[in-house]
């Protein structure tokens, strides 16, 4: 009986110890951070390297479907505006990935002294992806309506709310799951 006293103070320890790794996680967005400019490199559409640091685009979400050869190639493009000049990202919140520095936030390309050209909102204008959350839906609907980008194949939008391209004709049939033929 002497031992069993002695083992639940030391159990009641060890559960107490273990208790903040199984608390629940931390939340993804941390503190603010300050603004970034400088040059930036396009890694995906709504993924910029400004300065050492990434930053992932608010508001924007990048769509993966198969481009026809002539189609243009939304990385490449975005790319060729950034290499316009400097970029500045503001209202950046730190993304908790564990190991590394990412940041999220709204970056604009400076073209001039007074000019400042939003890059979440021409992605998006430009159809090179869709509005995630309410930031730029009329962006998006003016791309969709222009039929821009990715919106010049048939688009739609799963019952997540995310985009995906319709494959035409023998892809069409070999699809299975959320793609339906004509």
């Amino acid at each position: 009986m002497t031992q069993r006293r002695h083992c639940i103070p030391i159990m009641v320890l060890a559960v107490a110890c273990l208790l903040p790794s199984f608390a629940a996680p931390s939340p993804p967005f941390q503190e603010d951070a300050p603004d970034i400019f400088g040059k930036a490199t396009a890694i995906d559409v709504d993924l910029l390297r400004v300065k050492g640091h990434i930053v992932v685009l608010r508001g924007v979400k990048v769509v993966t479907y198969k481009r026809k050869p002539e189609e243009l190639n939304p990385v490449a493009n975005l790319q060729a505006r950034l290499d316009r000049g400097p970029v500045r990202c503001e209202g950046l919140e730190k993304y908790n990935i564990p190991g590394k520095e990412w940041f999220v936030g709204t970056c604009y390309l400076v073209v001039g002294e007074r000019t400042e050209i939003d890059l979440n909102q021409w992605i998006v204008a430009s159809g090179f992806a869709a509005s995630f959350g309410d930031d730029y839906l009329e962006d998006e609907k003016f791309a969709q309506e222009s039929e821009l980008g990715m919106w010049k194949r048939r688009v739609r939008l799963r019952s997540s709310g995310l985009p995906w391209a319709e494959p035409s004709g023998a892809a069409r049939r070999r699809t299975m799951g959320e793609m339906v033929g004509e």
